[in-house]
């Protein structure tokens, strides 16, 4: 491996915030639904939950493992009748889509009747500060009519969890308030997000988001046609989405469930436009859709769609049409429409959903440390306003840009500090923090180190293969990876392979070439050459600069041929020196120059004889060049190649675990990988030819690499790979595709390699970029503990 420094300095910040749970049960099952919005009301951050239906086999719809994605929960929690019997396999299935969502995961799917037991998630009112306890009001909500579904007013509003009733009225003031679903009120209510509007809305305190990618600011309001649990999920979970994502704090809560029975109702849509026109204006916001109407199925949006079009308050965006929204900050906004005498424009739609988010308790400012491998204390300093009376476990995030040296598997996670792992955040924990400063202890481990660990965790021991040890050994001497650009360059390939020293092996293989002969009879042929004297033409001892520049190979070249030679003598790459044959005892022997003095001895019989400067006769003797003895073995063993391909795909980025010849034994079965680096905590790969072939077996290897992670694989050659093996490798990108794995397929060539310009347009490489762009448990959060 070649080693990567560690920067001087880097950017290091710690997050508080709530962890956050998902929670899986069946489709159809309402009343496991029920029970998990009643507890997560005793959670912190039990708004940002995530509630995730799962079909029979357990599998997930594309939408909600589009959000589990966004949201990277800290814990998973299943609530299934029967657990593994009813529906049979439901368990299983569900936690083999959550593996395949996050692979890089050692995923638990607990059992929630367990769960409620040891919840490591502080109570709501466990975090309130001692102003707020004494002079906030709470209120508790009940609906006139629920339509028989429990869960309708507890997805809205949530309620005091039975038996925490006396913690409640100890620390707030009560209020409680029914609303009839059939009136104004009933919108009223669900736009209030003020943390003590609801039982629900305080588990979100202290929450804000701090930082939102591909999101854009709009005062527009989601209605979300809600009929079944599935429905209500789709409806939780794009409010918590919003929410998360919303940075104006009185712009309200604007994503509003609407119970399908109440689309009959004209006087109640009608309501409900009313309230929108009173709210929809927001200072620096104007968005051309209002209302975005959309549902889980097509035909409940149709239907919601339907509704609304029926009220005269209300008017359909033109299909086709483009929807925009504007914020400014300007004294002058744009010109917003009268809404009393103006229309509401809809449209039925899914919202936009942002790529990447990211919240806490307070933003905090990074600042720059020093790190060094091994043990680093980092200093933990809560916000002022953080309570946690109960001690329980709470999401601490350490975000810095040293985790980009690391693979994102939890095992290297758990390497550097016990049970945490890499998150959206950074490294992420659930642990103990008191509401004063306290150090954390992170580990940082060697690059090698955390490659063991990646690949341990998938049943593979590492170790660097010979093939390695020459490449890293070739790095030291050019002086760094940058250095292997004087290598790269089609006359320093050319020149390098002329100058090998082939072993009898390699020499065995292109004798049976070039006779035709059959596999079979290479070790023969190779018993033969050791046996015997090998001429030395056939390997290529030495060469004089006047023989390698009227090399037929080279004539392209032969301008730069000498300035290339001078460049390789100083980097130790090629040897200068003479072969002279001892006047006493006639054996030929090498004498480097270093060794050279005006009398030269044999190192066979130890004659000593005056350096000639005739030779051969008539001419003056000549510098003969020679391969480094390193050298030789990395063009013999076809090294130089991997190292071109690693050198090529990390010049100018920051990456690290740079290695050539990776070996990964399992059961006493060994496989190898020609390179691999890191990259942005993601692993590159690739297996490396010096001719124009591939087989079978390098499409295994890739196979592989994919079991393993890795997210890119290359083909590479120092040659141009031939049409037979670039239909395998589209048959490799096909079947892959089919079989939903996910890694890319690249091929790379002497183009790249050896910056050779391609032959012809098609053969230009392609535009796209090198690179694709369990917890602790600590305690309880059901009863709140005394003196609260």
């Amino acid at each position: 491996m070649v080693p990567t420094a560690l920067d001087d300095a880097y950017k290091l910040k710690v997050n508080l915030r709530p962890a956050k749970f998902a929670y899986f049960f069946h489709e159809e099952d309402a009343d496991a639904l029920t029970q998990i919005l009643r507890f997560v009301c005793t959670q912190w951050g039990g708004l940002r939950t995530i509630l995730v239906p799962v079909q029979r086999d357990g599998s997930i719809h594309s939408f909600f493992a589009h959000l589990l994605r966004l949201a990277d929960p800290d814990g998973f929690v299943g609530d299934f009748n029967g657990w593994n019997r009813n529906p049979p396999g439901i368990h299983q299935g569900t936690l083999a889509s959550l593996q395949a969502l996050f692979p890089g995961r050692t995923l638990h799917l607990q059992q929630m009747r367990w769960f409620r037991e040891f919840d490591p998630a502080p109570h709501p009112i466990h975090v309130l500060t001692d102003e707020d306890r004494q002079s906030k009001s709470l209120g508790r909500y009940t609906l006139d009519n629920d339509f028989g579904k429990p869960w309708l007013g507890l997805a809205l509003f949530g309620s005091i969890y039975p038996g925490q009733e006396e913690a409640y009225d100890e620390n707030l003031t009560i209020a409680d308030r029914e609303v009839a679903v059939t009136s104004s009120a009933f919108w009223e209510s669900q736009y209030v997000d003020d943390p003590f509007g609801s039982v629900l809305n305080l588990t979100a305190y202290g929450m804000r988001p701090h930082k939102v990618v591909g999101s854009t600011r709009t005062n527009s309001f989601n209605l979300v046609l809600v009929e079944s649990p599935l429905d209500l999920c789709y409806y939780w979970n794009l409010r918590s989405l919003r929410e998360s994502t919303q940075f104006d704090r009185d712009l309200g809560r604007r994503t509003f469930l609407v119970p399908a029975e109440l689309l009959a109702d004209r006087a109640c849509i009608r309501s409900l436009g009313r309230f929108i026109q009173q709210n929809i204006l927001y200072p620096n916001l104007h968005a051309d859709v209002h209302i975005i109407a959309t549902a889980w199925s097509d035909e409940k949006e149709d239907q919601l769609a339907a509704a609304l079009g029926k009220c005269r308050l209300f008017k359909r965006h033109p299909k086709g049409a483009k929807a925009s929204d504007h914020s400014w900050s300007g004294p002058k906004p744009p010109q917003n429409v009268d809404l009393d005498v103006s229309k509401l424009i809809y449209a039925p739609s899914v919202p936009r959903l942002p790529y990447e988010y990211y919240e806490g308790i307070e933003p905090q400012v990074a600042h720059r440390v020093e790190l060094t491998l091994g043990t680093n204390e980092v200093l933990l300093q809560p916000p002022p306003s953080f309570r946690n009376r109960g001690y329980a476990g709470v999401g601490v995030d350490i975000e810095c840009d040293v985790w980009s040296r690391y693979p994102k598997a939890q095992a290297v996670g758990n390497a550097i500090d016990q049970q945490a792992r890499f998150s959206k955040y950074g490294l992420t924990n659930i642990r103990h923090v008191p509401e004063t400063a306290t150090y954390l202890a992170i580990s940082l481990l060697d690059e090698w180190e955390s490659l063991r660990q990646y690949f341990q965790a998938r049943g593979y021991q590492t170790q660097l293969s010979k093939d390695g040890q020459y490449a890293d050994a070739l790095v030291t001497l050019l002086g760094g990876m940058p250095r292997v650009d004087l290598l790269a360059s089609k006359e320093a390939y050319l020149l390098l392979d002329l100058l090998a020293l082939r072993s009898t092996k390699k020499i065995a293989q292109r004798v049976a070439q070039q006779f035709g002969l059959k596999q079979e009879q290479l070790p023969d042929i190779q018993r033969v050459l050791e046996d015997v004297e090998v001429i030395s033409e056939l390997k290529g001892v030495t060469k004089t600069y006047r023989q390698l520049s009227q090399r037929q190979e080279l004539q392209p070249y032969k301008g730069k041929l000498l300035g290339l030679m001078d460049e390789l003598t100083r980097a130790s790459v090629l040897v200068r020196g003479f072969y002279l044959h001892c006047p006493r005892c006639g054996a030929p022997d090498w004498h480097p120059l270093e060794a050279v003095k005006e009398r030269v001895q044999c190192t066979g019989c130890g004659h000593e004889s005056p350096l000639p400067v005739e030779q051969p006769k008539g001419s003056e003797i000549q510098w003969e060049y020679r391969l480094n003895t390193l050298v030789n073995r990395a063009m013999d063993q076809d090294v130089l190649p991997n190292l071109l391909a690693l050198h090529h795909l990390t010049k100018g980025r920051k990456c690290s675990c740079l290695t050539t010849g990776l070996s990964l034994t399992k059961e006493a079965k060994e496989k190898e990988l020609d390179f691999l680096f890191c990259f942005e905590q993601q692993l590159y790969a690739g297996e490396c030819k010096a001719g124009t072939g591939l087989e079978e077996k390098d499409m295994v290897t890739a196979r592989l690499a994919a079991e393993l992670g890795i997210v890119k694989f290359y083909f590479a050659t120092t040659a141009k790979f031939g049409d037979e093996a670039v239909k395998l490798v589209e048959q490799l990108r096909t079947d892959l595709k089919q079989e939903g794995v996910e890694m890319e397929v690249a091929m790379l060539s002497e183009t790249e390699l050896l910056n050779v310009p391609p032959a012809s347009p098609a053969d230009a490489p392609r535009v796209p970029p090198r690179f694709p762009p369990p917890t602790a448990s600590v305690g309880t959060n059901m009863v709140p503990p005394t003196g609260l």
